[in-house]
C-alpha cells in the first residue's frame, strides 16, 4: 500500500512539471534604466538569460531589434549584439516549455544615440595648402613652407558642442578656442597626427588626420670608396632639407628594401653577404653595364613630392671583395701514434678579389709546425719570406703544398698553422696534434683446456702504457657451435670474461682470442682455449611401442668414437623378457600378460669417455592382445529394427571397422566404429536375403581380431496395380476397378476404403467412391506383412480454358489459325473432334474464313466443346483522286490515288519509282501503282496521263524607247507558259546591262531597267532561258534606236 501511495505522489509531481509555465527574463550589459537600455551608435549590448520555471527541452527565441547584428537567435545565450542604426527599437525573448502552456515573452526598450560628427575640413587656401588622401587617411598639407604655418579648420558642429583637438605637436585645444565652427593652429615644420573628438548626448566620436607642413624632399647622397672587403660595412650618407621624408633604400644584392622616415640627416650601413662577382651594375638603358659591381638606389618621398613622384639617387658602382677563409683537415685524427704518417689537406675557401681585370680567386698560403721534431714524407710547408705585418705582400710568398704527409718522431703536442693571404689581407688557423708513445701487450694466461659446456678461466690483457686501448677479436671457433666471431676493446688492463663453449662434434674444438694495443709494432698476442667434446649417448626414438611378443631394436650411438654403453631395465610384473646389459643395441623380446598397456624403461650410460655426458632414457610400451564380446545372428521381416551390441575391447580404445556383404539388408557396405542400429531393408523378392557383417578391431597396429554375424531378412508380399478406367472412376457410371498383382500369389488380402462395392478380400476390388484405399497383404509362408495404399481421384472434368485465333490476313486468304487450351493440358490423352473435319490436335492452321466447332474428350470420358469464327478483311481498292497533266517532254505532271479496304496503314509503289499516294515529275504515259496494307496485302491499278505542247516564244529584235508609244518596251510573245523565264542583255563589250528573273515584258532599254538611264543606240546581245528541259537557251541580238 505504501508503494502505491508513493507512485501516486510521483505521478502527481510529474503532471505538475509538465504543465509548468516559464517566466522569461534577461539581464543586459549595459543594464536597463527604467526599462530602457541606452547606448551609442556602433556599440554592443550583451544579453544574459535569467528566465526561471523552464524545463528541459525549452526553446528560446530572441529578436534583437532594428539595425542589430545579428537580428535574432535561437539559443539560450549569452548573446552580444551590435547596434548600427540610431533610433528607438525593442529587444524581446520568447520562452516556450513545449508542454502546451505556450510561449511567454519578455521585452526591453532600446535607444541608440547617433554618433556625433567629428569631421574636419581645411579652410586655409592659397600657397601650398591642400587636402589629399594617403592610405585611406585624410591629409592636410602646406607644401613649399620653410617655417611654421597657420592652419585653419572648419568643424561639422559649432563651439557649443564639447570638442577636443589634439594637434599632435604636444599641444591641444577645446571648443572654447573655436570661433563658430572654425579653429586655427600654428604648426612648425614637420608631419603630425591630429585627432578631433566630439562628445554629444553622452556619445563621442574621434577622427584622426595627418598634417604636413614643409616641402618636397631635397637630398644629397655620398658614399665611401667603391672597393670594400667583407665583412666591413658599406656606408651611404644622406643630407636633407630637414623635412619629414620617407626613404626606401634598395641594394642590388637581393636583400629586402630598407624603409624608414626621418627629418634628419642620416647614414646607412649595409653589409653585403657575397662579393660582387657576377653582378652587373646597369647605369642606364642603352649603356653597357659595369661588370662585377653592385649598386644602390635611394628613393626619397613625402606628402609634398611633386605629383607624387619621388626623388631617386643611384649609388654605384659598388665593388665588394671577399677574403679567404683558412681551413685544413688531417687524418688520422689526434691523438696519433709516434711515427704514424699524418696527412694534412688545405681546405681553405678562396676569396674573390674584384678589380678592373675581373674576379680573381688566387691566394697565397704557407704552413708552420712546432716543435720541429718531424719530417715531411711528401709536400712542402712554403714560406712568407718575411712579407707580413707592415711589409705584407702575399704575392711574394712561397706557397706550400695543398696536401702533405708528416711523420712525427717524438711524443708530445705539435701545433700546425695554415696562413692565407690575398687583396683583403691575411688570416690563419691553428690546430694541435697529440703524438702518443709506443706500447707493448702481455697476457696473464695464454692456454687452457676444458670440456664442452664448462666455463673457461678468466685472463687479463695488460699494456705497459697507461690508459691505452686494447682491441681483441675471437678469430677462430673451430667445432664450437655457440661462440661466434666477436670483437671488443677496452682501456688497459682488460679482463676477458669466461666463455661456456659447446662442442657438439666428435673432434676437439678450438677458440682463439687475439689482441693488439694501440701504438704498437708488435705482432698480435693469442690466447687458445681447447674444448674437448662431451660424449653423449643418443637413441632414436626415445619412446616407441611394440606388441606383446615382439622384439625391441634400439640402436645406441654417440657423437664420439671408441666409447661403450651400458643400460639398466625396469618394468612392472606384467612384463617379462627385459634385463640389464651392455652394447650398442638393445634386442629383447617383451611379453605383456596383463590387460593394459605397460612400459619398460631403459637408462643408458656412456662408458670410456674423457668428458662423459648425461644418461639417455628410452621407454618401450608393450601392448597386450585384444579381447572383445561377440554379436549373435539376426532373422527378421522387412522394416524391423536391428540393434547389434557395441564392442568392448581390452585394452580399450581399439579402432573398429566393419563390412557388410549385402546392403539390401538395410545396412551400408562398410563403416567405422560400432555397427549402428538400423532398420531391415524392404524385401518383396519372394525369397530371404542375407548379409554377413564382419567386424575388425585393432589397437596401435598390433594384430587385429575379428567377429562375424549374419542378418537374414524374410520376404514380404509385393503389390502392383492398374485402374479401370485409367484415372480410377468412370465419368459416366462412377464405377472403377483396382486391378492388383501380388507376389507371392498365395498371400491373403484385406481392403479398406470409402466405397468398396465388392471383392474386399481379393486382389481386384470394385469401387464407386474417390479416396484412399488400403490393402494389408500377409505372406502365408513366413507371416511377413505388407501394407499398400491406392488413391482414387474423382473423374477429371475437362474444360476449354482459352481459345486463341488468328484471322485471315488478306481477302480470300487461307492463313487463319485456331489454338485451344484445356485444364487437362493438351497432350495425347485428349481427343479433338473438329467440324468441319480437321486434324486431331489442339492447334489447327491453314484456315479460310468461316465457323469451326470442336469437341474435346479426356481419358475419363468427360467432354467439352466450343465454336470459333475466323474472319477476313475487305478487298483493297484504289481510286484516282487528282492528276496534273505534264508539259510535253517536261515531266512535270502528277497522279494522286487513295486506297481503301484491307487493314489500313497503306504504302504505295509506282512503276515510275515514286513512293506514296502521289507520283510527281512524270511525263505523259501509263503508270501502275501498287497499294499494300499493314498486313502485307496488296492490289495494283494502272492510270494514263496526257501532256500539253509548249508554244515557242517570239523575241523582238528592235527597241525604240523614245516616248512615241511604239516599241517602248521589249515584249516577248508567248511567255505565259514560262513563269520562270530568265533574260540577260549584254553590250558589245560583254558587259551585262540588264537582267531579270522572271521577266515580265517590262524592260524599257534603260541600264538595269532604271529610269532615267537610257542605253546608247546600238546593237546588244541577249540570252533568254525559259528554264524548260526540252528547250535550249535562246540567243540573239537587239537593236536599240532612239
Amino acid at each position: 500500500m505504501f508503494q502505491k501511495i508513493l507512485g501516486a505522489i510521483a505521478l502527481t509531481l510529474v503532471g505538475v512539471a509538465h504543465s509548468q509555465t516559464p517566466v522569461p527574463s534577461f539581464s543586459s550589459v549595459p543594464a536597463a534604466v527604467g526599462g530602457t537600455i541606452t547606448i551609442c551608435q556602433g556599440q554592443t549590448i550583451t544579453y544574459n538569460n535569467t528566465s526561471n520555471q523552464t524545463v528541459a527541452g525549452a526553446t528560446y527565441a530572441w529578436t534583437f531589434g532594428v539595425g542589430s547584428v545579428p537580428l535574432n537567435a535561437n539559443t539560450v545565450g549569452p548573446h552580444t549584439v551590435t547596434y548600427n542604426t540610431p533610433g528607438a527599437t525593442t529587444v524581446s525573448l520568447t520562452v516556450n516549455n513545449q508542454n502546451g502552456t505556450g510561449g511567454q515573452v519578455f521585452t526591453r526598450n532600446i535607444v541608440v544615440v547617433a554618433t556625433p560628427n567629428s569631421a574636419l575640413t581645411l579652410v586655409s587656401s592659397g600657397g601650398g595648402y591642400g587636402t589629399s588622401t594617403q592610405n585611406g587617411q585624410t591629409v592636410f598639407r602646406n607644401c613649399g613652407s620653410i617655417d611654421s604655418a597657420l592652419f585653419t579648420f572648419n568643424a561639422a558642429v559649432n563651439n557649443t558642442v564639447s570638442q577636443t583637438f589634439n594637434w599632435g605637436d604636444g599641444s591641444s585645444s577645446t571648443n572654447l578656442a573655436m570661433v563658430g565652427t572654425q579653429i586655427t593652429h600654428d604648426y612648425p615644420q614637420g608631419q603630425f597626427i591630429m585627432t578631433h573628438t566630439v562628445t554629444q548626448n553622452g556619445c563621442s566620436s574621434t577622427s584622426s588626420y595627418v598634417v604636413f607642413n614643409g616641402s618636397a624632399p631635397q637630398i644629397t647622397v655620398t658614399a665611401i670608396g667603391s672597393n670594400t672587403c667583407l665583412p666591413s660595412p658599406y656606408s651611404i650618407g644622406i643630407q636633407s632639407n630637414n623635412v619629414p621624408i620617407t626613404y626606401t633604400v634598395n641594394f642590388s644584392d637581393g636583400t629586402p628594401n630598407l624603409v624608414f622616415t626621418t627629418a634628419n640627416d642620416t647614414t646607412i650601413d649595409h653589409i653585403f653577404t657575397t662579393s660582387s662577382c657576377g653582378v652587373d651594375y646597369v647605369i642606364a638603358p642603352g649603356l653597357p653595364p659595369i661588370p662585377n659591381a653592385y649598386s644602390a638606389a635611394v628613393v626619397a618621398q613625402n606628402i609634398c613630392s611633386n605629383n607624387g613622384i619621388p626623388t631617386v639617387v643611384t649609388v654605384g658602382p659598388i665593388v665588394i671583395s671577399t677574403g679567404t677563409t683558412p681551413d685544413f683537415s688531417y687524418t688520422p685524427q689526434s691523438p696519433v701514434c709516434v711515427l704514424e704518417p699524418v696527412t694534412f689537406n688545405n681546405e681553405s675557401i678562396a676569396g674573390e678579389t674584384v678589380s678592373q681585370a675581373g674576379c680573381d680567386t688566387t691566394y697565397g698560403y704557407y704552413w708552420t709546425i712546432t716543435p720541429n721534431t718531424f719530417t715531411l714524407n711528401s709536400g712542402s710547408l712554403g714560406s712568407s719570406n718575411g712579407f707580413t705585418g707592415a711589409n705584407y705582400d702575399y704575392t711574394q710568398w712561397t706557397n706550400g703544398s695543398y696536401d702533405m704527409e708528416v711523420l712525427f718522431s717524438q711524443p708530445g703536442t705539435y701545433y700546425v698553422t695554415l696562413y692565407t693571404g690575398e687583396f683583403c689581407g691575411y688570416d690563419s688557423i691553428v690546430d694541435s696534434v697529440v703524438i702518443k708513445p709506443e706500447a707493448h701487450l702481455t697476457f696473464s694466461l695464454y692456454q687452457q683446456t676444458i670440456c664442452s659446456g664448462d666455463s673457461s678461466a678468466l685472463f687479463t690483457m695488460t699494456a705497459d702504457q697507461p690508459n691505452y686501448v686494447i682491441n681483441w677479436d675471437i678469430t677462430d671457433t673451430t667445432n664450437i657451435s655457440n661462440i661466434t666471431v666477436l670483437s671488443g676493446s677496452g682501456v688497459t688492463p682488460v679482463t676477458f670474461n669466461a666463455l661456456v663453449p659447446q662442442n657438439n662434434t666428435n673432434e676437439v674444438g678450438t677458440i682463439e682470442i687475439t689482441a693488439t694495443v694501440e701504438c704498437s709494432n708488435d705482432s698480435a698476442d693469442v690466447h687458445t682455449i681447447t674444448v674437448n667434446p662431451q660424449a653423449n649417448a643418443t637413441v632414436d626414438p626415445t619412446f616407441y611401442q611394440i606388441c606383446s611378443g615382439e622384439t625391441t631394436d634400439i640402436d645406441i650411438e654417440s657423437n664420439l668414437d671408441n666409447v661403450g654403453f651400458s643400460w639398466t631395465a625396469t618394468a612392472p610384473g606384467t612384463i617379462t623378457g627385459h634385463s640389464n646389459g651392455t652394447g650398442a643395441n638393445i634386442a629383447q623380446t617383451l611379453n605383456n600378460s596383463g590387460t593394459t598397456m605397460d612400459t619398460v624403461e631403459y637408462i643408458i650410460t656412456v662408458l670410456n669417455a674423457q668428458c662423459p655426458g648425461d644418461t639417455a632414457v628410452v621407454s618401450v610400451a608393450v601392448q597386450p592382445e585384444l579381447t572383445f564380446n561377440a554379436n549373435p545372428d539376426f532373422t527378421v521381416c522387412p522394416g524391423f529394427p536391428i540393434d547389434p551390441d557395441d564392442y568392448i575391447t581390452s585394452p580399450p580404445n581399439a579402432t573398429i571397422t566393419w563390412t557388410n556383404t549385402n546392403t539390401n539388408i538395410g545396412l551400408g557396405a562398410s563403416g567405422n566404429g560400432n555397427v549402428p542400429t538400423f532398420t531391415s531393408g524392404n524385401n518383396t523378392s519372394g525369397s530371404t536375403i542375407s548379409g554377413t557383417i564382419e567386424v575388425t578391431m585393432q589397437l596401435n597396429d598390433c594384430p587385429a581380431v575379428t567377429d562375424q554375424f549374419v542378418v537374414n531378412v524374410n520376404s514380404a508380399p509385393d503389390f502392383d496395380y492398374t485402374t479401370t478406367p485409367q484415372n480410377g472412376l468412370d465419368c459416366i457410371t462412377g464405377i472403377g476397378v483396382i486391378n492388383g498383382v501380388v507376389n507371392p500369389n498365395n498371400s491373403s488380402a484385406t481392403w479398406s476404403g470409402p466405397g468398396i462395392v465388392s471383392g474386399g478380400n481379393t486382389f481386384t476390388p470394385v469401387i464407386n467412391q474417390p479416396g484412399q484405399y488400403t490393402v494389408e497383404l500377409i505372406n502365408n509362408n513366413n507371416g511377413c506383412i505388407s501394407n499398400f495404399a491406392v488413391t482414387i481421384e474423382p473423374p477429371t472434368l475437362i474444360n476449354i480454358t482459352s481459345v486463341n485465333i488468328t484471322n485471315v490476313s488478306c481477302f480470300n486468304g487461307s492463313n487463319g489459325t485456331i489454338s485451344i487450351n484445356t485444364d487437362n493440358g493438351n497432350g495425347s490423352n485428349i481427343n479433338y473432334d473438329w467440324t468441319p473435319s480437321l486434324a486431331n490436335s489442339a492447334n489447327v492452321n491453314g484456315l479460310s474464313s468461316g465457323t469451326y466447332s470442336v469437341e474435346v474428350t479426356n481419358e475419363d470420358g468427360c467432354i467439352d466443346d466450343t465454336t470459333v469464327v475466323i474472319t477476313q478483311p475487305t478487298q483493297i481498292t484504289i481510286a484516282q483522286i487528282d492528276s496534273t497533266g505534264s508539259e510535253c517532254l517536261e515531266a512535270n505532271g502528277s497522279l494522286t490515288v487513295v486506297a481503301a479496304g484491307g487493314q489500313g496503314g497503306y504504302s504505295y509503289s509506282w512503276s515510275s519509282g515514286n513512293n506514296g499516294p502521289t507520283a510527281n515529275n512524270i511525263d505523259a504515259g501509263t503508270y501502275t501503282v501498287t497499294a499494300t496494307d499493314a498486313a502485307g496485302c496488296s492490289v495494283s491499278e494502272s492510270y494514263d496521263l496526257g501532256c500539253t505542247p509548249l508554244i515557242p516564244i517570239v523575241i523582238p529584235q528592235f527597241l525604240s524607247p523614245n516616248g512615241d508609244n511604239l516599241n517602248e518596251l521589249w515584249i516577248i510573245q508567248n511567255i505565259e507558259q514560262y513563269p520562270d523565264i530568265k533574260v540577260k542583255v549584254y553590250n558589245r563589250w560583254g558587259n551585262e546591262v540588264f537582267e531579270s528573273r522572271p521577266y515580265n515584258n517590262d524592260w524599257n532599254g534603260h541600264l538595269r531597267g532604271t529610269h532615267p538611264n537610257p542605253l546608247p543606240a546600238g546593237t546588244y546581245f541577249y540570252l533568254v532561258d525559259t528554264n524548260k528541259k526540252s528547250q535550249d537557251i535562246y540567243q540573239g541580238y537587239i537593236e536599240i534606236q532612239p
